[in-house]
């Protein structure tokens, strides 16, 4: 079951800091950014910042403060916001999918992209304050043949409709989050 999130101003506050630090780190280490015009973002600013909202708005309803939002986990901030083996997935199309690409899996950029045991992605919808935490999904689930999509020249992704995600009350009911 999806839950919807209204991020207080402090919590928008402290992930919009964290996106724009997580560019300004990868501008100062020359990485190319992709960011996503469709859906309205004129740079990887807004992405970044949508991103670490989303990631804040997955820690709420989960029910744990995402590390890499703090001080003393500085270094968090620039590979994500949750400190643990969950990764949190965001779009702001209300219908999207949540979506894995082969170089986010074990060996995947040059290599077979290997799905990783106990790696799970949250999937998050909205912008702004205003999200929906729709549900979650192993990382060994994602990798079939059925989610497969050919992204038009651009590498294969697996695209997960929000209807095939695991419900938020199995996570809270295991107790864990992978």
């Amino acid at each position: 079951m999806s839950q919807a999130i209204k991020l207080t101003s402090r919590e928008f506050f402290l992930a919009s800091e964290a996106g724009l630090m997580r560019t300004e780190h990868a501008q100062r280490k020359g990485q190319t950014r992709q960011y996503e015009p469709e859906q309205g973002l004129i740079d990887s600013y807004g992405q970044d910042i949508d991103a670490a909202c989303a990631e804040m708005a997955a820690a709420h309803v989960l029910g744990f403060f995402p590390l890499g939002l703090t001080a003393e986990r500085l270094p968090d901030l620039y590979d994500g916001a949750t400190g643990t083996n969950l990764e949190v997935r965001h779009t702001r199309l209300p219908q999207g999918h949540l979506i894995v690409r082969k170089r986010d899996l074990e060996g995947g950029v040059d290599g077979p992209g290997i799905p990783r045991q106990g790696v799970c992605y949250v999937f998050v919808t909205g912008a702004f304050y205003e999200y929906i935490v729709h549900g979650w999904a192993l990382e060994t689930d994602v990798v079939q043949e059925r989610y497969l999509h050919k992204n038009n020249g651009e590498p294969d992704a697996w695209w997960i409709p929000q209807g095939d995600l695991r419900s938020l009350d199995d996570i809270n009911e295991r107790g864990s989050l992978c």
